[in-house]
């Protein structure tokens, strides 16, 4: 599973999903977290982040709280949205792969 995150300069989630944005990327594989990176994301609108997210390959987002119609362009492609997360990111991301959340 890939799962992208919203997140600030302190490793925490965000609501910002402003353009440019900033992303941190987590491949998992057997409860574990197998690779993580954080990308920029300079898009136009809620499609391109869309096909961003595609091209990615992503699975799922973490965030804080996201709009309507970012949750509906994501949901649209089959992005799976885990919102209403607060506090650092990779804690959050190693409970919800272990079952721990959400």
């Amino acid at each position: 599973m890939r799962i992208a995150v919203t997140i600030n300069e302190k490793g925490e989630f965000t609501t910002d999903f402003s353009i440019p944005g900033k992303f941190k990327l987590y491949a998992c594989e057997n409860s574990r977290i197998m690779e993580c990176y954080t990308v920029s994301y300079s898009g136009k609108n809620k499609g391109d982040l869309a096909d961003f997210f595609i091209n990615c390959g992503i699975d799922a987002l973490m965030c804080d709280q996201i709009d309507h119609k970012t949750h509906t362009a994501l949901s649209s492609c089959g992005i799976l949205i885990y919102s209403n997360n607060t506090g650092k990111c990779d804690r959050a991301v190693m409970d919800f792969i272990t079952g721990k959340s959400l």
